[in-house]
């Protein structure tokens, strides 16, 4: 039904896709199914609702969802989500959003905070030469030798980040961020992300289990389980992992490219038209002359 709602959401037949989407989450609630899912069908029938201008409906599932933890990983974006302009100049709206953001402040009053800075600098040093090879790069060129003096430090700092982060996974298992912040929750993702094969696919099941809690986003577990199999030789699922060729970039070894939005969706990723740009994307042609590429 989530695929059915996506088609409709993305021809522009909100009616549908509204009562869709207000279905697959009544039906989560009967059975009690509180997870990233629930969560994501009832954001996108509040947006569908609201594109329609049909306020009551939107608001009374926004009120729903605006204190389940799971719902927090949709702030800030909440504030800025055009489908959910409609509903600014309403006079519930402030309140909605001072509710989320009580329960956000309530939220990470119980984070550790010992434990959150330490990750906050473990993300801090997995981004500092990460970014400092990107702007080597475009000022000097990849075969620079500036260039390859920050990627040398880049690999060298992601091994000391892995030996840290399997120590504290070890001892905590994989934190989220009712533990240690969003940022720190991420900063584990980060660091496995960048890490080698074997520590991919060691850690992957416990990001899947984790994700299923709300410990882990769902956007992220996705990039990690494309990045495990393009190393494996397999094909992606979500087309996250890309090549660029004279300027083109395209998805390595995608599977069912013609149905990749729909996947892509329901895990929160921008459609791929979006994550190519400015390269365009059509799964027709990418299935004639990319798909098999490596």
């Amino acid at each position: 039904m989530p695929e059915k709602a996506y088609q409709m959401y993305q021809s522009k037949n909100y009616a549908q896709a509204a009562v869709l989407y207000t279905s697959v989450l009544e039906q989560s609630i009967q059975q009690k199914l509180y997870n990233i899912n629930t969560i994501d069908a009832a954001y996108n029938a509040a947006c569908c609702w609201a594109l329609q201008n049909k306020a009551d409906s939107a608001f009374i599932i926004l009120d729903k969802v605006a204190e389940q933890d799971l719902f927090l990983s949709q702030y800030p974006h909440i504030l800025t989500d055009g489908d959910l302009r409609p509903l600014h100049g309403d006079s519930r709206w402030s309140p909605l959003i001072s509710k989320i953001e009580r329960h956000k402040s309530f939220f990470e009053s119980g984070v550790d905070m010992a434990l959150k800075k330490e990750l906050d600098s473990l993300y801090d040093k997995d981004q500092k030469y990460r970014n400092l090879s990107a702007k080597k790069a475009k000022e000097f060129g990849r075969e620079s030798q500036e260039y390859k003096a920050a990627a040398a430090q880049t690999r060298h700092q992601d091994s000391l980040n892995i030996i840290q982060i399997e120590g504290l996974i070890a001892k905590y298992g994989w934190m989220g961020p009712r533990k240690v912040g969003f940022r720190g929750s991420r900063a584990i993702y980060l660091v496995v992300q960048h890490a080698g094969l074997h520590v991919q696919e060691k850690y992957l099941p416990l990001m899947r289990k984790a994700a299923k809690l709300g410990n882990a986003s769902m956007d992220d577990l996705a990039f990690l389980e494309d990045r495990v199999l393009i190393r494996q030789g397999r094909m992606q699922i979500y087309g996250s992992q890309m090549k660029t060729v004279d300027g083109h970039s395209y998805p390595i070894r995608l599977k069912d490219p013609k149905n990749v939005d729909i996947r892509r969706f329901n895990v929160g990723l921008e459609p791929m038209s979006q994550y190519l740009q400015p390269s365009k994307w059509d799964p027709v042609e990418y299935k004639r002359s990319f798909q098999n590429r490596q």
